[in-house]
């Protein structure tokens, strides 16, 4: 492995630390504990890392005191390459403290001492990362199983990167200034009009059977299709149309099939009713069918759902059910951090929508009415930018599976959006799911005024006017 260090810029550090300790603070904090290639130097940097960090006072008889408490003179220094000869007393002290301190530089140089430590340790695990890829392929090889690449190289990727990042720790990093930012253009990326953007979150809670999984279905296919998922209304002369891929880790391929055969049926109907000519919308939707799940836990996992969507590049990304992406504690905050980390590189980077499906607790609301809020850990609660359940409404006809939801919202939303209050189950032919018509709610006799139901849009589908 590469012996990449340089004691005599790590002694130039810690000196001006403690020669300047308000101005050149910020620089030893830059250096990660294992940058140091010098222990004593790792052990110094700590204790005055520690006073920085608690606002104490720093100079070189406190430090030297620090490291007489931490026991740094009594330990074997022959092998210690930070450690000169001589530089431990006859009493036992740490006199190199004091050598440090009389190699100060001025404070302007902090920065830049920093940096070349980092990037020295940089290029250090760039070697060991590089040393133990090549063992791992030599026992794969032996053995005649071969991992995954993606699980081979997810050190070396982390180590390139870090190398990367320790390059660059010079690089100016400005914030950009209010002017600037409020002169940048402000335009609407809607894949949905008034509803839905590129890279937004929206996850959809229910019990079983109260219609979630349908509606996200019938939200891949309107997206596709270039149709309002609520409405069955053309988006825009039909200019609306998505990239969509869904990922299904519950249902079965013969429960998927029927399912969107009998949804694509609607949705080319809404188009005949729309006078559209036929679009080969169902080319632009692809679907993944894994009822086993996976574990977004587990590298090579992470790695497959990775290529799945590269290999689609979605502007629509439609998952879930949530529970089934990993197999640990659903309560379990690290794992559900390292879940969501997860979905988030894949939003960020292909810049795509989020539409997810997930199960609610077992909590009780103040009413009594059973919670809607997402099962497991409470950061499910505040990741996506909208969430939404599912309820039987009172104009449910009582059927075994709902013909009416309210649809609740357990988050408060980050902007406005025209979702509706309510939802009734379309007749044959219809889509599962649309927005509310008079009759829904009007007692025979009884007209009912367009302006009182809880939802209204535009003829189509939305408020905006980019969308007419």
């Amino acid at each position: 492995m590469l012996a990449a260090y340089d004691l005599e810029i790590e002694r130039a550090l810690l000196g001006t630390v403690m020669a300047h300790p308000d101005a050149a603070g910020a620089a030893l904090l830059a250096v990660r504990p294992g940058d140091w290639w010098s222990p004593r130097h790792r052990l110094l940097s700590d204790l005055l890392t520690a006073r920085i960090r608690a606002g104490e006072p720093i100079d070189p008889n406190l430090a030297m005191a620090d490291v007489m408490d931490r026991g740094g003179p009594l330990r074997d220094s022959s092998s210690d390459p930070g450690l000169r000869p001589g530089l431990t007393g006859l009493d036992g002290s740490p006199t190199w403290v004091f050598e440090l301190y009389q190699r100060a530089g001025h404070a302007e140089y902090a920065m830049g001492y920093a940096a070349r430590v980092r990037s020295l340790a940089g290029l250090r695990n760039l070697s060991g990362a590089a040393v133990r890829l090549e063992q791992r392929l030599e026992v794969s090889w032996e053995i005649g199983d071969l991992d995954d690449v993606e699980v081979l190289t997810k050190e070396m990727d982390a180590a390139c990167q870090d190398a990367r990042d320790s390059r660059g720790m010079l690089d100016p990093v400005l914030p950009v200034m209010l002017e600037d930012l409020l002169a940048e253009p402000d335009p609407r990326q809607w894949l949905v009009p008034g509803l839905l953007e590129r890279s937004e979150r929206i996850m959809l809670t229910g019990l079983a059977g109260e219609g979630k999984s349908e509606m996200l279905a019938q939200f891949g296919c309107c997206l596709a299709s270039g149709t309002h998922p609520f409405s069955g209304a053309v988006l825009g002369s039909g200019r609306y149309r998505a990239r969509v891929l869904v990922v299904e880790f519950e249902n079965s391929r013969g429960q998927v099939r029927r399912r969107y055969r009998r949804i694509a049926a609607a949705v080319d109907e809404c188009s005949r009713r729309s006078l559209r000519d036929p679009v080969p919308w169902r080319s632009d939707i692809r679907l993944e069918i894994r009822p086993e799940g996976t574990d977004l836990t587990r590298a090579d996992e992470v790695a497959w759902l990775k290529r799945l969507v590269a290999s689609v590049a979605p502007e629509v990304l439609v998952i879930g059910p949530l529970y089934k992406l990993h197999r640990t504690n659903i309560n379990d905050e690290s794992a559900a951090r390292e879940l969501t980390a997860v979905l988030d590189e894949i939003r960020v980077r292909h810049q795509c929508a989020l539409v997810m499906e997930h199960h609610p607790g077992h909590g009780k609301e103040d009413s009594g009415k059973t919670s809607l809020r997402p099962r497991g850990s409470s950061l499910f609660l505040g990741w996506p930018e909208f969430g939404f359940g599912f309820r039987r409404a009172k104009e449910d006809g009582g059927l075994k599976y709902p013909t009416a939801v309210d649809v609740v919202s357990w988050r408060g939303d980050r902007e406005e959006r025209d979702w509706p209050a309510k939802l009734f189950r379309g007749d044959p032919g219809e889509l599962s799911w649309r927005t509310p018509r008079p009759s829904d709610f009007a007692d025979p006799g009884e007209p009912v005024l367009l302006d009182s139901l809880p939802y209204t849009s535009c003829p189509d589908g939305c408020r905006q006017p980019c969308c007419t």
